[in-house]
């Protein structure tokens, strides 16, 4: 069985929400886009070594960087990376439910 990605709601809005931000503030679409596609290299990383990441205080729980900046919180579950947080750095840390 092939592993896939899976996004909660949750993670789904804050990148959709970090996205538009970028989008608005840089009144261009580059930036965005960089976002995106650096993400989708980092998952395709997670999945070839679930492990990579950063272990958190919960268990089964990991994050990797990406674009300096943001981070990805994510666990595997069942052959499938499941992406609960995105979380830009540069925000109060405290913000981020995994840390």
């Amino acid at each position: 069985m092939g592993q896939k990605v899976i996004w909660t709601e949750e993670a789904e809005e804050q990148f959709f929400g970090i996205l538009e931000y970028w989008k608005n503030r840089t009144q261009s679409f580059s930036y965005s886009i960089k976002i995106k596609n650096d993400l989708d290299q980092k998952l395709e990383l997670i999945l070839q070594n679930p492990f990579i990441g950063k272990e958190s205080e919960l268990p089964g729980i990991r994050s990797l960087n990406f674009l300096t900046y943001f981070k990805v919180v994510y666990g595997m579950y069942d052959n499938q990376l499941v992406v609960l947080n995105l979380f830009d750095m540069r925000q109060n840390s405290d913000k981020n439910p995994f840390w």
